[in-house]
């Protein structure tokens, strides 16, 4: 009973995705793969206009990409412009207020993580021992030796 519950959700639940598959690769045909015709001449004619919409398919999206990469250049040139002019004005505001403003300077150097400190590490060395936590190392016992009193 529970076989056939399962089976039913998954089959419920992959039926959907399998008709959306269909109408996608049913979309993506191009209109002009869909004409059928016996006729030679009628072939002939329908590839000559496959190639020519092919052709100036490619020319739109060579042309679309070279506005976008105009464009990409026009906008990095006016993020400069601006920033160079925020800059100057910074520097006028600077020069009207000389103790007021002051610049936070940014540290050159490479912020490395501070070492663990190893006296307070559970973990031991794996260069000196196969056992990597402390607790689980055997500590030796140490044998009491009686002393003979004189």
């Amino acid at each position: 009973m529970k076989l056939l519950v399962i089976t039913l959700v998954v089959s419920s639940l992959l039926f959907p995705v399998k008709e959306l598959d269909k109408t996608k690769k049913n979309n993506s045909q191009r209109f002009l793969d869909k004409v059928q015709t016996t006729d030679p001449d009628a072939k002939f004619e329908i590839e000559q206009l496959k190639k020519e919409f092919q052709t100036q398919k490619e020319q739109i999206n060579l042309r679309y990409e070279q506005k976008r990469n105009t464009l990409k250049k026009q906008k990095k040139q006016e993020i400069d412009n601006l920033r160079s002019s925020y800059k100057n004005r910074f520097k006028r505001l600077e020069q009207k207020y000389p103790d007021k403003i002051k610049r936070q300077e940014v540290s050159t150097q490479i912020k490395r993580p501070l070492p663990l400190d190893k006296k307070d590490s559970k973990y031991l060395d794996p260069r000196e021992s196969e056992v990597n936590v402390v607790k689980d190392v055997k500590k030796p016992e140490l044998k009491k030796i009686k002393r003979k009193s004189k």
